[in-house]
């Protein structure tokens, strides 16, 4: 028996020993871990930071801030009162244990078993820290051990003070706030978090627990509810008095407005239009660090004449106007206007608006035709047309119900706008091949192959920024040049993260075109595309667009006027600079019948708008920027008297 206890005591002895030493080991390989480095700097420093917008001639667009951008305070300016009311909902033991809370952990199980589901976490402020700081993605043990180790190195090496600001420093408080310095000036308008009430640190530590389910905005009854949980346990563990614990509890909610530090921006939508091609040029994780210098291609000239031309023509009350002229040459976008005012509605017609583009569509059509031989001078029937479709039955009749003639060619019934011509072509053409063409223009949005293509009749709509993009092909021999708003990108510190491809160095002034190779791709044959740039120079010189025309300058474009007048364009080019201009009600479909006693098609309002914007641009850029486009070849059927390449000046 004797022996047998004293077998027992030596095994239990050695699992003694051997749990002993492998909790020194333990204890030693956490000890050798590196120490997290949770300093001002280190946060700072992976940190967002506000990225700077430039415009081509290097002025300032505009500051913007991303996400997590913060402001990292010492302890000593944080203030007590958060840190009391922080500690005291968040880690009550937080100055007791050593990064791990056994016995928090213990008692969050008792309680998640006894409610059925998980309505506590054990993890303390450090470890919650150290999610912060690595972003863990995944829930998994792993992950858990992970945090566990990190936070008792952290513990190790720092002082709890240090590790509770750090904490703060870098806690989502909702609301946009990133940092409690930041929490403090967008809830209650503070110039420092020292400044904060009993009543103010609760309702910001309250929402430290899940800041996206209390949003006073939206609830602001919850986020009091809240408050007050943690004003009772800062009143049960002494850090309030009774008395601030009454007058704090008594205190009604009072926030500052939400006013984003991104409002003052020069030329928003144009902005807009950057922010939206930022992460197709760099990696969006770099974006949204920030801390970027990015030079844009907008001419701030040429955009203060496109909002002089659209504010002519519009009122509080009017129909909307949106606008994009681009460079032929790379693509630049030089001048957008994409709403009335940015800081009540921020849809970006310009680049979101998808409307029906009526006639304006009308060229697409024909270079499909004329892709697959169909001549300019085939002649068409131009009276009421009808035909079976998989609808019913189509019918199409012409703008005012006539036409100038019984027959047209196809040239002629371009220049007017027939619509019972581009009726009968898509049907000999065929709308398969509308939308293959359209594709190659850069349309992005699935299209039927509806006979309705032809008069513009589209399933989701067109932009205006497409718009532009699909004529400068036109105007540039077939070539189709992609939209660019982003010359250069540096980062935060100066090293060059993007440059438009073909650029060298910073070359180049606003207006003048730099040596760009944009992206690119053939959509139309050279043969077709002098075949368009002739007769939709037509269009402006004895058509529907003569309200754009310009004088002594070479012009093409064309109209377009959708049902009941409820969008209406004109897209045209001249001198190297393309542009597309619409109007419309981007809310809804509003007829436009009666606009200052006239009725709005595309030749009137739109025409009048563009003719106004490029010649201001012209005078401001009259060679320098704004290249010449290609002219269709004197002699072409139809043309007219149509100026050499050598006459234009390229």
């Amino acid at each position: 028996m004797r022996q047998r206890i004293l077998k027992f005591i030596v095994i239990i002895s050695g699992i003694v020993a051997a749990a002993t030493l492998l909790l020194l080991a333990v204890v030693a390989w956490i000890a050798a871990q590196p120490v997290p480095d949770i300093s001002l700097e280190n946060i700072e420093r992976n940190s967002a930071k506000p990225s700077a917008f430039y415009a081509a001639d290097g002025s300032l667009l505009a500051e913007w801030h991303t996400e997590e951008e913060r402001e990292p305070l010492p302890a000593d300016d944080i203030g007590q009162t958060i840190m009391d009311a922080t500690v005291a909902i968040e880690d009550q033991r937080f100055f007791e244990h050593s990064g791990v809370d056994v016995r928090g952990i213990a008692r969050a199980l008792q309680r998640n078993a006894g409610a059925g589901g998980v309505r506590e976490g054990g993890s303390t402020i450090t470890q919650q820290l150290m999610k912060m700081m690595y972003d863990y993605d995944e829930r998994t043990l792993v992950r858990k051990i992970t945090e566990a180790i990190r936070a008792t190195r952290v513990e190790m090496a720092w002082d709890k003070r240090d590790i509770l600001s750090a904490y703060l420093n870098m806690a989502y408080f909702g609301r946009g706030s990133w940092g409690i310095e930041a929490a403090a000036r967008d809830w209650f308008g503070l110039n420092s978090p020292r400044e904060l009430t009993p009543a103010q640190a609760a309702t910001l530590a309250g929402v430290l627990h899940a800041p996206s389910s209390y949003q006073p905005d939206e609830a602001p009854d919850e986020v009091v509810a809240r408050r007050n949980v943690v004003l009772s346990a800062m009143l049960s563990q002494n850090l309030i008095t009774r008395t601030q614990y009454d007058e704090a509890k008594a205190t009604p909610l009072e926030l500052v407005s939400r006013v984003s530090r991104n409002s003052d921006l020069r030329y928003p939508w144009f902005v807009d239009l950057v922010q939206r091609q930022l992460p197709k040029v760099i990696d969006s994780a770099v974006a949204d660090r920030g801390g970027l210098r990015v030079t844009t291609t907008l001419d701030p000239q040429l955009q203060e004449a496109a909002e002089v031309a659209a504010k002519s023509f519009q009122s509080e009350k009017d129909p909307t106007v949106a606008l994009v002229s681009m460079r032929q040459t790379d693509g630049a976008v030089l001048a957008l206007i994409g709403g009335k005012n940015w800081s009540t509605n921020q849809f970006n017609v310009a680049v979101q608006g998808r409307r029906q583009p009526g006639s304006a569509f009308k060229p697409v059509v024909l270079a499909a035709a004329l892709d697959v031989g169909i001549p300019l001078s085939r002649e068409y029937d131009t009276g009421a047309y009808e035909t079976p479709v998989k609808d019913g039955i189509w019918h199409v009749d012409n703008y005012d119900g006539r036409a100038p003639s019984a027959r047209m060619t196809l040239e002629s019934a371009t220049v007017y706008s027939v619509n019972t011509v581009y009726a009968r072509l898509i049907m000999d053409l065929g709308p398969d091949k509308v939308v293959a063409q359209a594709q190659a223009l850069g349309f992005a949005a699935d299209m039927d192959p509806d006979p309705a293509l032809a008069l513009g009749g589209l399933k989701y709509g067109v932009s205006p920024l497409e718009m532009t993009a699909a004529y400068t092909a036109m105007a540039m021999g077939g070539e189709y040049v992609q939209p660019r708003s982003i010359t250069r990108i540096e980062g935060p510190n100066g090293e060059l993260l993007y440059q438009a491809p073909g650029v060298a160095g910073t070359e180049g002034t606003a207006g003048e075109p730099a040596s760009v190779e944009a992206t690119r791709s053939s959509a139309l044959s050279p043969k077709v595309s002098k075949q368009l740039q002739s007769v939709l120079h037509e269009v402006v010189t004895r058509g529907t667009g003569g309200n754009a025309e310009l004088e002594g300058t070479w012009t093409a474009g064309k109209t377009g006027t959708t049902q009941s007048y409820r969008d209406a364009w004109f897209v045209g080019w001249a001198k190297g600079a393309t542009t597309a201009v619409w109007m419309g009600y981007p809310e809804a479909q509003i007829d436009m019948d009666d606009v200052h006693g006239r009725v709005v098609t595309g030749g009137s309002f739109p025409a009048e708008i563009w003719h106004n914007y490029m010649m201001a641009a012209l005078k401001v850029r009259p060679m320098t920027g704004l290249v010449a486009a290609p002219a269709p070849e004197t002699g072409s059927p139809g043309t007219g008297n149509i100026p050499t390449l050598e006459e234009i000046g390229r």
